[in-house]
């Protein structure tokens, strides 16, 4: 399950990592292949970022968007959630490509930290996604500021 979920948010989080073990590298190679024969070796040799921003690896990475262009234009402040560090890392670079204003609230953080950034998000109009790790719970969040969320499929919050 873990696989299509992975599958289902972004390919590139089928792609192996080098700060990974030998046997999960392997194991995740093994997926790879399955999954996209014909990709997997032209995958595994680009930069990890030129994967993060390729768009056509992932239907759902497009639909995102282009709904966070069409927010965007709106006004809106936007609430993304995901179970997945590393989906989260490739969305904080998708922030930076497309120039948003952002914050991100990773599970590391102290409660302090959390609160900063929080008020920052709510209080800051030029604020227009809040990335947030469903990992980072135990405190509970007053984000009054956000009119959408965008949660990736196969996610619990």
């Amino acid at each position: 399950m873990v696989y299509i979920q992975k599958l289902s948010n972004h390919i590139a989080l089928l792609i192996p990592r080098n700060e990974d073990g030998p046997e999960k590298k392997e194991k995740d190679q093994g997926v790879l292949d399955t999954a996209l024969p014909e990709l997997s070796h032209h995958l595994c040799t680009r930069e990890p970022i030129a994967n993060y921003a390729d768009a056509e690896l992932c239907g759902k990475w497009k639909v995102l968007e282009k709904l966070l262009q069409h927010w965007y234009r709106e006004g809106s402040k936007v609430l993304i959630f995901s179970y997945s560090v590393r989906l989260l890392k490739m969305l904080d670079f998708l922030m930076v490509q497309k120039g948003y204003f952002y914050e991100i609230l990773e599970g590391s953080m102290d409660t302090d930290e959390r609160t900063a950034r929080v008020d920052k998000f709510n209080n800051d109009p030029k604020m227009f996604v809040f990335l947030i790790s469903t990992k980072a719970g135990g405190v509970g969040l007053n984000i009054v500021s956000a009119n959408k969320v965008y949660v990736p499929t196969s996610v619990s919050v």
